[in-house]
């Protein structure tokens, strides 16, 4: 019955719209829509639109940079955190202790994507200055950072 109320609608719709008009309707409805072409109008030529670029250095345009630069400045605001409530506040110890682990962790994961990165980009000297600058920043240990800690 389905069968039959399909061919009935397109043997009216063939009926109605003529055979080569339906087969160039079902034609362009098969391949989709063409995409407009822009010309301009003062040449009558095609417009040609540019795609952006990202001109960030290689070793940017890796996603490990940005995980690991996240990582590395969440786990830095965190100790600084931690050490500011503890040494210039009511500080908890056990507070202290969780959140200094957590940072540990934080940026032992940034580091380690850096010094993945670090092997990858190893002839390439732009990237590696930039890198090491990053593993410098994040591999202070916990020792560094106390009361006479310098921060922000």
């Amino acid at each position: 019955m389905l069968f039959g109320m399909v061919s009935g609608g397109l043997g009216v719709y063939v009926y109605q719209t003529g055979w080569e008009q339906s087969l160039d309707n079902f034609k362009r409805f098969v391949e989709g829509a063409p995409t407009p072409v822009r010309h301009n109008p003062s040449t009558g030529g095609r417009v040609v639109e540019a795609t952006p670029m990202d001109l960030r250095p290689l070793h940017e345009q890796d996603p490990r940079w940005e995980k690991a630069i996240a990582q590395g400045e969440e786990g830095v605001a965190l100790f600084e955190k931690a050490v500011q409530e503890q040494y210039n506040g009511h500080g908890d110890p056990f507070v202290f202790r969780s959140r200094m682990v957590e940072a540990k962790e934080m940026m032992e994961h940034a580091l380690s994507d850096l010094e993945a990165m670090k092997e990858e980009y190893a002839n390439n000297q732009t990237a590696t200055v930039e890198i090491e600058k990053k593993i410098r920043r994040y591999s202070g240990s916990l020792e560094e950072y106390g009361p006479k800690a310098r921060l922000r």
